[in-house]
């Protein structure tokens, strides 16, 4: 809302209250998507009148319970039995069955109704590592790039940057959700390093209607590994030197420091610091994360 109000206070491009609706409530963006054919998992909109049974012979078990409005995890539960299910506040959340598979997002830029450059995110580890770009087959690659297609013409997004998230499940992409934005977990930073371009320059330039060359090939392998702990008192942090003498490292920091209490971690966008690494192949990019996980070892107490 506030960025709502600042682009008609300077003028700027203005996105139709409907795609924005869609793009930012995860139920009306399921209703909408659903009568395009996209392929998603099942789900129910939360309130204090359902009975768990229902829910459960509907969804199955466990059941994902997600804020309708929220971005990054934030409120984000997993109830396994009917006896934790405690019913939500009618209209404020939205029950999705569980996938349990590999998970990707897609990263586009977007200008006069036109996918400029599409970068595809492996998530390596969920809510830690990002590899960027994939490595999938080139069938994977094609299908991930027409369901996103698919979303952004259904969605009628003429121009920013978009971040969809998907399931990689046996049968196919499952469609997750999409934001009308750029991504978090450092993936920006990742992007910059793999593909050799600023995409913050890029996502204003699409903002603004202005040209911007996009590269054709990613020049390396980047990652970016989110650092979160768990919740408790920090009692020392080792490894940083390791990780610093590193070849491929391109971005370091460590934002706690002993003493400091990290509280438990209700959205992706906290950390206690973050890597950015890039590879010249998927292999050493591979191995180098495994030395980074390795050496960069965050103690804490539980308190």
């Amino acid at each position: 809302m506030p960025a709502a109000i600042a682009r008609r206070q300077v003028g700027a491009r203005l996105s139709s209250a409907a795609t924005g609706t869609r793009c930012r409530d995860k139920l009306v963006m399921k209703q909408y998507l659903g009568e395009f054919g996209i392929p998603m998992t099942r789900y129910m909109a939360d309130g204090a009148e359902l009975d768990p049974r229902e829910v459960f012979a509907k969804l199955g078990s466990p059941v994902v319970r997600k804020y309708r409005k929220s971005s990054g995890g934030k409120g984000l539960q997993v109830i396994h039995r009917l006896e934790e299910y405690v019913p939500g506040a009618h209209g404020l959340s939205l029950l999705e069955r569980f996938i349990d598979a590999p998970e990707a997002s897609i990263e586009s830029f977007i200008d006069n109704g036109r996918i400029r450059f599409t970068n595809i995110t492996q998530y390596q580890v969920k809510g830690h590592t990002n590899f960027i770009p994939a490595i999938l087959d080139s069938q994977q690659q094609r299908t991930l790039r027409a369901l996103n297609e698919r979303v952004i013409e259904a969605l009628n997004i003429g121009w920013g940057m978009t971040h969809l998230e998907v399931y990689l499940t046996e049968k196919g992409p499952l469609f997750g959700e999409i934001a009308l934005r750029p991504p978090g977990g450092y993936i920006m930073n990742a992007i910059q390093h793999a593909w050799d371009f600023n995409p913050w320059e890029a996502f204003l330039a699409m903002e603004l209607g202005e040209e911007f060359v996009f590269p054709n090939d990613p020049v390396s392998y980047a990652a970016s590994e989110v650092l979160h702990p768990g919740p408790g008192k920090i009692i020392a942090v080792h490894g940083k030197s390791k990780v610093l003498d590193e070849q491929g490292v391109r971005e370091f920091r460590i934002k706690v420091k002993p003493g400091d209490v990290m509280d438990g971690r209700s959205g992706l966008g906290q950390d206690a610091g973050f890597v950015v690494h890039a590879s010249p192949t998927p292999q050493e990019r591979l191995r180098l994360h495994e030395r980074i996980v390795q050496s960069l070892v965050i103690d804490i107490q539980k308190l």
